[in-house]
């Protein structure tokens, strides 16, 4: 029945109105947000601003969303009478969601009142930034249902090289035009489905961590992502044949992963292991000077990776370690070099910030090991159930055009790349993610076997931990 509520009767049914009323214990409460997808949306831009109190908006766009929707918000905006302050990227070198680019945009909109993106992913993640800095409101004109950012209180940023998830606001504006949507290049289309694919992953790696981390989990939220999910995996062919009501389904999934997270006040709902592995891919692009990929095709690659991850984990009939041993494995020299090799100068920082969380202490990695060994039966419950929706999202992401997995290159990776994201993902931050799970028990050198062998490319059972 889920399926086929609309996007408000979604949001409201997760609400609890301030009252802990949720199974979860917390509060839900709705962003104060305003959402808008509907044919000719932005002919309400004018009505919607001025209900803001919003009296001289920031616009931020790049030349290809200036043209989807950018030039139709700014006449509507001058035949209403509303000045405004406007940038727009150049089509190359293509935007970075990077902190270096907020000082001289900040001193742009000094005389606004209200931050508007035109675009998607890097102008919303920039957008909201700005109104974090500025003490400003935000909102979006979403140009394409490429990634599920839109309505979160989030941005992806680069910050000295390392991609980082910076909490800040929820938009007080979402607006979108199905056409417009609908007219995105394919290829954006399909970074949508895989964003979208990626919940089936978010949702079993959160249930993990509240077994093993004991940390917070909401079945309603994620029960609403994963009807989110299989509505668009079950409409990814209509997506990408630009069917209209196709596109604006995704699309209302897309937003509501975003106020998930919101009222979650935690990433979760939306992002697991297969949302690390494209942070890290977007690392080794700017370390290569390479060009970005879409943010949700990395991420649908991602779920191929995580979703041959979890069907080896399956075939384990039994633990091969018990934690005590896999403690007498552990090498934080070796680990400290690879480190180095993988992020290069970016490796002392994130060396340290391991270490300050206690990350890697044999205290630490025993708790976690202690805890994935007693809740394994339910842990490979929770693998399978994602693995029991595994030809339905393969055939959406093929659909996509999401690479396979021994095909790495298509997204600028070589096999031996896909080894590192995978073996390093835990190293990025703390959060608790399948890889991290398969490092605490142990399973590093065995699972990178797996990988390599699907990969076609040489085993090195020699990372991480000394040969036993």
């Amino acid at each position: 029945m889920r399926t086929h509520w609309t996007l408000e009767q979604q949001i409201a049914q997760l609400a609890t109105g301030g009252r802990k009323s949720c199974v979860c214990g917390r509060e839900h409460s709705v962003p104060a947000l305003q959402i808008v997808l509907e044919h000719d949306a932005v002919l309400r831009l004018p009505a919607l601003l001025k209900e803001l109190g919003v009296t001289h908006p920031f616009l931020l766009m790049d030349e290809n969303t200036k043209s989807a929707a950018g030039g139709r918000a700014i006449g509507q905006l001058l035949a209403a009478g509303i000045p405004y302050t406007p940038v727009c990227f150049p089509a190359e070198p293509k935007p970075q969601a990077d902190m270096r680019t907020l000082p001289p945009l900040l001193r742009q909109a000094e005389n606004c009142d209200f931050i508007l993106g035109i675009g998607s992913g890097v102008i919303n993640d920039v957008c909201k930034m700005l109104g974090m800095q500025s003490g400003l409101r935000t909102g979006i004109v979403a140009t394409a249902p490429s990634m599920d950012g839109y309505a979160s209180n989030s941005s992806a940023m680069i910050v000295d090289g390392v991609k980082t998830t910076i909490y800040n606001q929820t938009p007080a504006l979402v607006l979108g035009d199905p056409d417009v949507l609908a007219g995105a290049p394919a290829q954006l289309r399909g970074a949508g489905i895989g964003d979208m694919a990626a919940k089936t992953i978010s949702i079993a790696e959160w249930k993990i961590a509240h077994i093993v981390n004991d940390e917070y989990y909401c079945p309603p939220i994620a029960e609403a992502m994963l009807a989110a999910c299989a509505k668009a995996v079950e409409n990814a062919e209509a997506c990408m044949r630009g069917d209209t009501s196709a596109v604006r389904e995704l699309t209302e999934g897309l937003v509501l992963s975003g106020v998930a997270m919101s009222m979650a006040q935690v990433s979760r709902p939306a992002s697991g292991s297969e949302h690390t592995l494209s942070h890290l891919m977007d690392m080794l692009s700017i370390a290569r000077k390479l060009p970005h990929r879409l943010h949700g095709a990395q991420v649908g690659y991602g779920v191929r990776v995580a979703l041959f991850a979890y069907q080896a984990l399956v075939s384990l009939d039994a633990l091969p370690a018990e934690p005590d041993a896999v403690l007498r494995q552990l090498n934080a020299a070796r680990w400290e070099q690879d480190m180095h090799r993988m992020f290069g100068a970016q490796a002392n920082g994130l060396i340290q910030t391991a270490c300050d969380e206690h990350r890697n202490t044999e205290a630490s990695v025993l708790r976690r090991a202690q805890a994935a060994h007693a809740g394994w039966a339910d842990i490979q419950a929770i693998l399978r159930e994602a693995l029991a929706h595994q030809q339905e999202l393969a055939a959406a992401l093929d659909a996509a055009g999401i690479p396979a997995l021994d095909h790495p290159e298509a997204l600028g990776l070589g096999k031996e790349d896909v080894l590192d994201l995978f073996i390093h993902s835990r190293d990025l931050r703390a959060r608790y993610i399948m890889p991290s799970m398969v490092f605490d028990l142990g399973l590093m050198p065995w699972m990178r076997g797996q990988l390599a062998d699907a990969l076609g490319v040489e085993r090195d059972r020699k990372r991480y931990f000394d040969p036993t």
